[in-house]
């Protein structure tokens, strides 16, 4: 082969690798991955009369968002006096903001936890269990626990 034909080769060789070096790979669009475990749900504040039975579209009109609202998932709180209370003794686990229609989602490991709303300087829990734990969730393995999360101090129901 001439030495002409091996510098046309090489230059030939040159460009197509200095022309791939120059690419440059997208960047992954996919959203990050879902917590492996946790609780996720929405956060609802009921104000208003909901006695008697009332029709879809009143009862809707007075249940809004928790929009903006801190949700916090603690270790198993029990014997609380009441569905508000001002502070929480146990650990704090995970906290997060809803969104703007109150959906929220907190990992966490499998077990059995306390989860409270914001509410008017306190923190607010649905019901107790068989067992006195207060605002009750249960998180499994490998799963994300589904709630929903009704604040009814100013209703009446």
């Amino acid at each position: 082969m001439s030495t002409r034909r091996l510098k046309i080769m090489a230059m030939m060789i040159m460009a197509a690798s200095l022309m791939g070096m120059g690419r440059k790979e997208a960047k992954n669009q996919d959203p990050p991955p879902a917590p492996i475990s946790g609780v996720t749900g929405i956060v609802e504040i009921w104000e208003g009369n909901f006695m008697p039975m009332i029709d879809k579209d009143r009862r809707d009109k007075q249940i809004r968002s928790g929009a903006g609202l801190r949700v916090r998932l603690h270790e198993a709180v029990k014997g609380a006096g009441g569905p508000t209370v001002d502070s929480v003794a146990t650990a704090l686990i995970g906290e997060a903001v809803c969104d703007d229609q109150g959906r929220f989602t907190i990992p966490a490991r499998a077990g059995l936890y306390s989860i409270f709303v914001e509410d008017s300087g306190g923190w607010y829990a649905n019901g107790w269990d068989g067992d006195g734990v207060q605002g009750p969730v249960t998180v499994e393995p490998m799963k994300l626990t589904e709630i929903v999360i009704k604040n009814m101090r100013k209703a009446t129901h």
